[in-house]
């Protein structure tokens, strides 16, 4: 579950913005896909997972540009990335499997335990707390939740909106990215199809979590 979890986080900050980023199936592909390569290519666990991550970054930075500064519909604009990355992915793999002991430095990252708790479990708590102190503690939270609450009473008292929609598409890209690769540590192999069956635990996450479609 902690697959699903981790990419719901940045989900839920996409959802209080009233926004819809549905790409992030294609991005935890992707993502999965990089970081799996950087091993296969004598890359370490942590070039992994900063490859993995960084692929998340770039498309969530993508998304943000098309919302903020093309004026697209978050829901367009994201539903072309999934197919865009999605694609991508496909022709770089060539519609096969990454797997083999090139993968197996990141396997700690799925079966590892810290004391009791699984690895990637942990990582999910901390996710929660991070994220929900992002969003109660700090101003940018702050500012989250009013963008989401009415975007035009948020501009009009000097909160740069569009800067906050940017940051939360590029959060949400990372996480999907991290939990990407945590798939493929828990699997012992990449695919770019991996996160297409995402979308709706991801977002089903989120909902009954209870944040509201409409921001």
């Amino acid at each position: 579950a902690s697959i699903y979890g981790i990419p719901a986080i940045g989900a839920t900050f996409v959802i209080l913005l009233g926004e819809l980023d549905i790409s992030f199936g294609s991005v935890i592909g992707l993502a999965g896909v990089a970081g799996a390569e950087v091993l296969v290519n004598g890359g370490g666990a942590a070039a992994a997972i900063a490859a993995a991550v960084g692929v998340g970054l770039i498309v969530g930075a993508i998304n943000g540009f098309l919302v903020t500064v093309v004026r697209i519909p978050s829901v367009v604009a994201t539903l072309g990335m999934l197919s865009i990355v999605l694609g991508i992915g496909i022709v770089y793999t060539g519609g096969t499997a990454i797997h083999g002991p090139a993968l197996d430095p990141i396997d700690w990252l799925a079966q590892g335990y810290l004391g009791p708790i699984p690895v990637p479990v942990a990582i999910l708590f901390v996710g929660y707390a991070i994220g929900w102190f992002v969003l109660n503690r700090t101003r940018f939270g702050t500012h989250v939740y009013l963008t989401g609450d009415n975007l035009e009473a948020a501009y009009r008292a000097g909160i740069s909106v569009d800067r906050i929609r940017a940051v939360v598409f590029i959060i949400a890209g990372a996480l999907a990215g991290l939990g990407g690769l945590i798939l493929v540590a828990r699997v012992s192999q990449a695919q770019a199809t991996f996160g297409a069956d995402a979308l709706f635990p991801v977002l089903t996450a989120v909902i009954l979590g209870g944040a509201g479609l409409q921001g």
